[in-house]
């Protein structure tokens, strides 16, 4: 029994030394792919090595620039397995390693495991019947072309799934394969191997199919064997340990976990951290043992033994409080967050002042312990001195924001039964991010319907819950949006009716259902469809310069009595290329509505800001009203120097272009909304038009 190891790998050669000279002083040999995509030197790893007499030969794979999710990883493996063809090399099997894996125990022991059974150790999950992945597509990977890659891509990657299911795209296997699936790593028979390759060198196309798959690594093998071998021929025990929290982020190991690694009753570990220099060496010199050697060394490590029991006790007594304790919080927030047995009311915005206000009203009730800003950059707790009890001083910052999930932690515990009510402002998402997905937290938008116009402030307001709103699409926890004299009036009726924080949950979940908007946070929700909801007729005047835009106010003014909203798109950042804006524009609306008598929302839009007409386009009951210069001197008059230089527009001057009147009437080639161009001096000739989009009457405008 012999076996070779492919490993496909990034690190540097340093990092990889351990490995390879463990592995190779074993006398086995081993294909490497080493990622093109780092254009290190791989002739530098061979250099790097110092190896015994005896030792495996280190075979270099032609290589390819690796990226996650897609088919070069396949195509790495490949190519470290046509090299082991190519050079006629004699193992019996061949184990798949990542450049971060370890040896746990020696290769000759894993050869005596491995002889007694001819079959492959290979995870291979019937895909079609059974659901193997817990969190995102399956039949998609292979269904449907990939073109794009999630992880920089997403929003094509999201769209192009979507475009397809519309066309009724469904692709199927090559050669009527079943699809099946599971884990990367496995070790392989060399008969399969050559199963494999056969095939793929019989049926070229078959790899020009599964190059539009994706991650096709847990997929490709997975389902050549499950097609190839009989059921009975492959074994899903993996040889390698490798374990991921419930947020799929792997375990990492390091120099202390070396007496866990001596108790492993698997043969490899991944990921082992290359800061773990010293663990890393204890393992690389376990590889090349005999059998008998590793049971001397296990009977002599007395002093790991003595480390081992004591991790256990350790781990044992600390079972109970594990929530607490520092040591769930070790990995990730995610988890340590999720596990506090408190429910959570977080309540988000701006305004300082209607924070304090909601946060006062919840400081009312027995059962709650209420806080301001507990992770403010300048104070911990700003913005409410509540009666309850602060873990740290209010000057701690730096350790709130560090250590802010434990900060949660604390509270609980010191505060056992009660619901902990506290607001975050403008770096609220940071934290979202993690509190999104405990199911007992409840996110509180609050809302002023009865505010007078719309200044910078509450704009900036509309736009932070806008981002609030996005992120949370996909969440685990409760969202609601209120009004501060709704929550007074429930919580005066807890406080008569003796009842707990509890009813006004209840209230906030029962409120939320009954709003139509703007509450579309539905699993089919998309922004095309939330502005079909914005039950407003929008009038957009597209004016580069102050002249146009004081033309087009007094033009409102005149006709209709209404006002031009100019500062609407300005609070939306320039480097924002998402589309959470559209809920700002949302909420402009639903406000705006209250406020106006004709239902109708006016704004202006700086040439600058046209890019946004790309989805508002599609908008049925928007018109978009561009404002020509026929004032050249105007134009002069507000030349000045900027920051990022205003060259180009002094030279729009001397030409005569107007590249914001070309990008317009480019977007608005394919569009389902109105679209008007006139001059400053001709605003009147399209009266009618605005009149007739608003539904104003000819006797309603005399009125």
């Amino acid at each position: 029994m012999k076996i070779g190891f492919v490993i496909l790998a990034h690190e540097s050669p340093d990092k990889l030394k351990p490995l390879l000279e463990g592995l190779l002083a074993s006398g086995r040999n081993v294909f490497l792919h080493h990622d093109a995509g780092t254009g290190m030197d791989t002739t530098e790893i061979l250099s790097s090595l110092d190896l015994p007499s005896g030792a495996g030969n280190l075979y270099l794979a032609d290589r390819v620039k690796v990226e996650w999710g897609e088919w070069s990883i396949v195509k790495a493996t490949l190519n470290c397995l046509r090299k082991a063809a190519e050079n006629q090399d004699d193992s019996d099997y061949y184990f798949l390693l990542s450049g971060s894996c370890m040896p746990v125990k020696p290769v000759r022991f894993l050869e005596e495991s491995l002889g007694g059974e001819d079959v492959d150790y290979i995870e291979a999950v019937n895909a079609e019947e059974n659901q193997w992945i817990t969190q995102g597509i399956q039949e998609e990977r292979w269904e449907k072309f990939h073109f794009f890659n999630w992880r920089s891509q997403q929003w094509r990657f999201d769209n192009s799934l979507k475009l397809q299911e519309k066309l009724g795209i469904k692709r199927k296997l090559p050669l009527s394969h079943i699809a099946h699936m599971g884990s990367q790593w496995w070790c392989l028979r060399r008969s399969t191997v050559e199963k494999i390759l056969g095939l793929l060198d019989k049926h070229p196309k078959m790899e020009n199919f599964y190059k539009r798959t994706w991650v096709p690594d847990e997929l490709f093998f997975q389902t050549m064997v499950g097609n190839l071998i009989s059921k009975r021929e492959i074994v899903a025990k993996p040889l390698t340990r490798y374990s991921f929290n419930s947020w799929g982020i792997p375990r990492v190991y390091y120099n202390d976990d070396y007496p866990e690694l001596l108790s492993e009753n698997r043969f490899f570990v991944r990921k082992v951290s290359h800061r773990a220099v010293d663990l890393k060496n204890k393992l690389s010199r376990l590889a090349p043992m005999t059998v008998d050697q590793y049971r001397e060394l296990l009977k002599n490590s007395d002093t790991e033994l003595d480390e081992l029991r004591n991790n256990i006790k350790k781990a044992k007594e600390l079972e109970e409080s594990s929530w607490h304790h520092l040591c769930t919080s070790m990995e990730n927030h995610y988890d340590f967050v999720k596990s506090i047995p408190a429910r959570m009311i977080v309540v988000c915005g701006l305004e300082s002042t209607r924070k304090s206000q909601v946060l006062a009203e919840f400081d009312k009730l027995n059962d709650t312990a209420v806080y301001g800003d507990l992770f403010d950059s300048e104070e911990v707790g700003k913005g409410y001195a509540g009666k309850s009890w602060m873990p740290i001083n209010r000057e701690d910052v730096t350790l709130a924001q560090h250590t802010w999930h434990k900060l949660l932690g604390d509270i609980a515990f010191h505060e056992p039964g009660k619901t902990i009510v506290f607001s975050l402002g403008k770096n609220a998402l940071h934290y979202l991010e993690v509190l999104r997905w405990k199911h007992d937290v409840n996110i509180v938008l609050v809302d002023d319907d009865k505010r007078d116009g719309l200044d910078k402030p509450i704009l900036k307001e509309f736009y932070f819950k806008s981002k609030v709103l996005h992120l949370i699409q996909n969440r685990l926890c409760e969202f609601s949006r209120v009004e501060l004299e709704n929550l007074r009036y429930w919580v005066e009726e807890a406080i008569n009716k003796r009842l707990d924080v509890t009813y006004i949950v209840e209230n906030l979940h029962r409120t939320q259902e009954l709003v139509q908007w703007p509450s579309l946070l539905s699993d089919t929700h998309d922004h095309w469809e939330l502005l079909k909801a914005i039950d407003s007729k929008l009038v957009i005047f597209v004016a580069e310069n102050n002249n146009g835009l004081d033309k087009a106010k007094e033009a409102m003014k005149s006709w209709l009595s209404s006002g031009v909203h100019s500062g609407i798109f300005d609070v939306i950042p320039k480097r924002d290329n998402t589309l959470d804006w559209h809920y700002c524009l949302a909420d402009v609306a639903h406000v705006n509505r209250g406020q106006s008598r004709h239902n109708a929302l006016f704004a202006h839009m700086s040439g600058g800001q046209v890019e946004l007409l790309d989805t508002l386009r599609w908008k049925h009951d928007l018109m978009v009203v561009y404002l020509g210069s026929d004032d050249e001197q105007g134009r002069l008059d507000e030349l000045s120097f900027e920051l990022e230089g205003s060259l180009d527009k002094a030279k729009e001057i001397i030409s005569g272009e107007d590249p914001i009147k070309d990008r317009l009437d480019e977007l608005m080639q394919e569009r389902h909304c109105s679209y008007l161009t006139v001059s400053g001096q001709s605003l009147g000739s399209i009266k009618h038009d605005v009149l007739e989009f608003v539904d104003v009457l000819p006797e309603m405008e005399s009125t």
